[in-house]
């Protein structure tokens, strides 16, 4: 998903690719980077790259869990003193013999120690983004007109969407 986790639209799309296409098991491979403070605050101990991965795995989960689609997560190996390795660069300085044995000791979602913390909380902004949309919509079934604005409504008059700009409202990762 380029970033951490798909947009909530994405998901069913996700996971209709993968039932029509019968796609037995679904590897994750979030980035391996070390826990941020910004993760500690929110009361989880997991990166910021795993609790993505995770996420995507509940979302998907939810999705396909009248069918026989496995999700797994592999856990890429980082050194100590590395601060964030990605699959992109794993891959570069790796064979497929050995990301092979990545896959084959991959793991359930619900393995993972911070996973029901994580579910809860996914269950509770797609509650939250539910009844909020339900809130919104008005008398003729429409959603508030305040649903139509873009980024690029609400960015700064000289950003240049044409050009490859910092991100001006900041974001959560290396």
């Amino acid at each position: 998903p380029v970033t951490n986790s798909f947009k909530n639209k994405h998901y069913s799309e996700v996971a209709d690719l993968l039932i029509d296409n019968n796609v037995d098991t679904v590897y994750i491979v979030p980035d391996s980077e070390e826990v941020q403070d910004s993760q500690k605050d929110s009361g989880l101990d997991v990166s910021v790259g795993l609790y993505g991965g995770l996420k995507n795995a509940i979302e998907l989960q939810d999705r396909v869990e009248d069918t026989d689609i496995d999700i797994e997560i592999v856990e890429l190996p980082r050194e100590s003193d590395v601060s964030k390795v990605d699959l992109d660069e794993y891959l570069q300085s790796h064979n497929k013999s050995e990301f092979d044995q990545l896959i084959a000791k991959s793991q359930a979602p619900e393995s993972f120690e911070e996973y029901d913390t994580i579910k809860e909380r996914v269950e509770m902004m797609n509650q939250a983004a539910q009844e909020s949309s339900d809130r919104n919509r008005n008398t003729t079934g429409d959603t508030s007109e305040l649903f139509e604005i873009t980024l690029l409504d609400v960015l700064p008059d000289d950003f240049n969407p044409n050009t490859r700009n910092p991100n001006p409202i900041d974001h959560t990762g290396d």
